[in-house]
């Protein structure tokens, strides 16, 4: 080859790639390929002869063709004709695995055809048989009478102070009550209750309801200084609207639902007529006022039935479960620090038990506006939530924010208290905080910017 002759690279480097990549990794560069082929036909005769032999042709004979092997070692020939034999070894298990794989190619594709056409004769035959079963209508579920033992339902009703006005921002918005929003409770309560009942009458008759009224109806209006500027009704409308407000939104839908309705009432702290505890008789008191009320605006109904204790607390035991006593007392009469005492509590009970030589197996009261219970050995202590909720002097004085509640339950006359259910009488006391970034309310700066100009 003359010294102008010109190789074309990239096609030698192509065909190599192609079909002898084993040579190629001996080349690194250019210059190696042109060391490998000096003044040796072109790149054009490399192609003939690899398009000839393919892998048949071994580096031996291709360097053999260029002319490569004039003076080589001895033993190259030997390693050469390794390589060849490797070669052919590895074209060989190729071929065959190419051979493998699409035979098992052709073998799954006829497993597949085979079940797809399985699943349509299972599918048809399904439906065969489908078409043959006859169809109906599901009867209409029919629900046997109730056949457990009657229970009668039992709703603690205390402390709606009515009459007591709790101002949002007083209470740093955790709370707010009115006579308005009293009337929407009473609303709230007749409504829980006959929902409840119904649930309870699918599985047991529940003719009869027993209201523990534990005293607190009214809030008054001189109990303590400043009391006027925390009310929006006077005491006298407190009694006579206020009675008035419960007998239509409680007491007469009650009387239409049950066949019949008890009332056992005492008086709470909150009805005294004078600021100072002790200061007149027990019964000069607004709740027990209000309890008479009520008696003589329903005494025309039969089924209703309305019993006032005289003393501070009252005991009975229920007609249609009388191997359980019952006590209902308002709570101020037990001494507590700023949170329930739940260990005054159970002296009280106990106190009371060695004082009367009678086990009062369930006990209830409110006062506290918290609801609770105390299991105790003999039986329980349920106390009973409030209507109003967080107040001034909660937040203040106490730093507590309960909700306000009231408590229904059921009692068998044999196991004595059963299902219970909280009704909530409102949203559960939350702060969220303003766009402004306050979670309290702040005095408005609108009202600062118009003072600000009444002064300029």
């Amino acid at each position: 080859m003359s010294g102008t002759e010109k190789y074309d690279w990239d096609a030698i480097r192509y065909d190599l790639e192609q079909n002898a990549p084993q040579l190629l990794s001996k080349v690194e560069s250019r210059d190696g390929l042109a060391a490998l082929l000096p003044e040796h036909p072109s790149g054009s005769s490399l192609c003939r002869h690899l398009r000839t032999w393919g892998w048949g042709s071994s580096i031996h004979d291709l360097r053999m063709h260029f002319g490569l092997c004039g003076k080589s070692a001895k033993g190259s020939g030997e390693e050469e004709l390794k390589e060849q034999n490797s070669f052919q070894i590895m074209e060989s298990e190729r071929k065959e695995a190419q051979r493998l794989i699409l035979g098992e190619n052709r073998r799954l594709r006829a497993e597949n055809e085979r079940l797809r056409g399985l699943n349509a004769l299972v599918i048809e035959a399904v439906e065969q048989t489908l078409a043959r079963i006859p169809t109906f209508e599901p009867p209409p579920p029919r629900r046997s009478p109730p056949t457990r033992c009657p229970e009668s339902a039992c709703l603690l009703l205390s402390d709606l102070h009515m009459g007591e006005r709790v101002r949002p921002e007083d209470a740093a918005d955790l709370g707010e009550h009115s006579w308005d929003v009293m009337l929407e409770k009473m609303d709230l309560l007749r409504e829980s209750v006959l929902e409840i009942v119904d649930i309870e009458r699918a599985a047991r008759s529940v003719d009869i309801l027993n209201i523990f009224n534990l005293g607190d109806l009214v809030t008054n209006e001189d109990i303590y200084v400043g009391q006027s500027r925390d009310i929006d009704r006077n005491l006298v409308d407190q009694i006579f609207e206020g009675a008035e407000a419960i007998v239509q939104k409680i007491l007469l839908p009650f009387l239409r639902e049950f066949t019949e309705l008890r009332m056992f009432s005492i008086y709470g702290n909150h009805g005294r007529l004078s600021s100072k505890k002790g200061e007149k008789h027990r019964r000069s008191n607004a709740d027990y006022i209000l309890s008479h009320v009520l008696r003589i605006r329903l005494q025309d109904f039969s089924q209703f039935k309305s019993f006032i204790s005289q003393a501070p607390f009252i005991g009975f035991s229920l007609p249609e479960a009388p191997d359980f006593n019952h006590l209902l007392i308002h709570g101020d009469e037990v001494r507590s620090y700023m949170t329930l005492p739940y260990y005054g509590l159970e002296r009280a009970v106990m106190r009371y038990i060695s004082a009367t030589s009678v086990l009062w197996h369930y006990c209830y009261l409110g006062h506290f506006h918290r609801a609770a219970e105390i299991d105790l050995s003999h039986g329980e202590t349920i106390i009973n939530g409030s209507w109003i909720g967080p107040t001034e002097y909660s937040i203040s004085s106490l730093q507590q924010a309960a909700q306000a509640k009231q408590v229904l339950f059921g009692f068998h006359p044999v196991q004595g208290k059963t299902w219970t259910y909280d009704i909530n009488l409102g949203l559960r006391p939350h702060l969220e905080r303003d766009e402004k970034g306050f979670y309290t309310p702040i005095f408005p700066e609108e009202r600062l910017e118009s003072e600000s100009n009444l002064v300029g």
